[in-house]
């Protein structure tokens, strides 16, 4: 029985990679929004998915994206950058409530739309990395981890 610390695998991709999906073009829509939200989470400094799924237009005043993170209740303040700013105007909810439109209806199922959307984003982020012959499949959860690499790393 192995106890001791395995090294995880890197799950970041490299700047150069980046500009790549921001560069990406696509008639699909579908491929249009899995770009943008992982453009929005890495714009975002590595926001999750769950996160991005609960912003709520209320949570955007002055300048700033000001949420508390769902697993921590930690307050995070984001300054909104014109990146960012575009990805809302490109991707605008149809409800009332939330500010992406990830979950579509207010109905007291917005945990499985969240769920469903994460992996149709994920499926799709997929077949972007495969087109773009990036070295590593893309995730929502390698927009976290590049960012943060990133940022460490300057």
């Amino acid at each position: 029985m192995y106890t001791g610390i395995a090294k995880t695998r890197k799950r970041s991709i490299e700047l150069h990679d980046i500009k790549a999906i921001r560069h990406y073009k696509t008639d699909n829509l579908r491929l249009a929004f899995a770009r943008d939200m992982f453009l929005f989470s890495f714009f975002t400094q590595g926001m999750s998915f769950v996160d991005m799924s609960y912003l709520e237009k209320k949570d955007v005043a002055n300048g700033h994206i000001i949420y508390r993170r769902k697993k921590t209740g930690q307050k995070i303040i984001i300054k909104l950058t014109e990146e960012i700013e575009e990805i809302i105007r490109r991707n605008p909810s149809n409800t009332q409530k939330y500010l992406l439109p990830i979950i579509g209806k207010e109905n007291g199922k917005e945990r499985n739309q969240k769920r469903y959307r994460q992996n149709e984003v994920n499926n799709n982020l997929k077949k972007i990395s495969e087109e773009l012959h990036l070295s590593k499949p893309l995730t929502m959860y390698v927009a976290r981890h590049s960012w943060a690499s990133l940022a460490y790393s300057n």
